[in-house]
């Protein structure tokens, strides 16, 4: 009866060199920038310090910083600042590292938005360690205000830590602002600035699966195809 194994092992060869020959697979990531996602929802809210209502306790757990990132844009949830000598700022502690961020909408509770402001990350969460996403600027004293603060420049920075750092708060006008005299009350009984919600959007982006090279799947092929000879 005629070898064929020569020609068999030929084959073998043969198909294990083609597969050597393909380029390498890579990781694809695929961006649908169509399909935003608001990276802050479930994560870990913390502030400077949430107002207290000294003269009525049942609010006093009213205004925490949580419904900021509750994903509920209504007038009975939202994070009102504390002490007006304090360093205000509003915080998202992420569970994991963030994604690529395309903008930070803040959206203020009626008259109590900011002037100014700067939007920083970290990675670590020390003081020392944020950098400035953006500062913002803003003189409207606009009844329930949304600021869109993107990137100062294409940003791929990722981070575990986003601070909404509050400088100076807007002077409120009482031709369009409501209740504009209790803004800073000489009691200390009104809260400076009020966040209804701090969105953190990024895209979605659809990831392959981390693949080998060609050069391990050929030579897989040829163990299991010299095995069946």
């Amino acid at each position: 009866m005629p070898d064929h194994s020569c020609g068999g092992a030929m084959g073998v060869v043969g198909v294990v060199l083609l597969l050597l020959l393909l380029p390498p697979w890579v990781e694809a990531v695929v961006s649908l920038p169509n399909l935003e996602f608001n990276a802050a929802l479930g994560q870990i809210p913390h502030a400077s310090s949430y107002y207290k209502f000294d003269l009525n306790p049942i609010l006093d757990t009213k205004y925490v910083p949580g419904n900021a990132i509750d994903g509920l844009v209504m007038q009975t949830s939202w994070w009102s600042s504390g002490s007006i000598d304090e360093n205000v700022f509003f915080q998202v502690n992420f569970t994991a590292e963030s994604p690529i961020i395309s903008k930070v909408v803040v959206r203020w509770h009626g008259y109590l938005a900011a002037k100014t402001y700067a939007v920083k990350t970290s990675y670590s969460g020390y003081d020392a360690t944020f950098v400035v996403f953006n500062t913002f600027e803003n003189v409207s004293p606009a009844w329930d205000r949304v600021d869109t603060v993107v990137p100062w420049s294409n940003s791929s920075v990722k981070f575990n830590f986003l601070r909404l750092e509050i400088q100076s708060p807007v002077q409120c006008n009482p031709n369009i602002t409501v209740r504009c005299d209790n803004r800073r009350l000489a009691s200390d009984q009104g809260p400076i600035y009020g966040i209804r919600e701090v969105e953190v959007w990024a895209a979605s982006q659809k990831s392959g699966a981390h693949a080998s090279r060609v050069g391990s799947m050929a030579a897989s092929v040829l163990v299991v195809l010299l095995v069946s000879l």
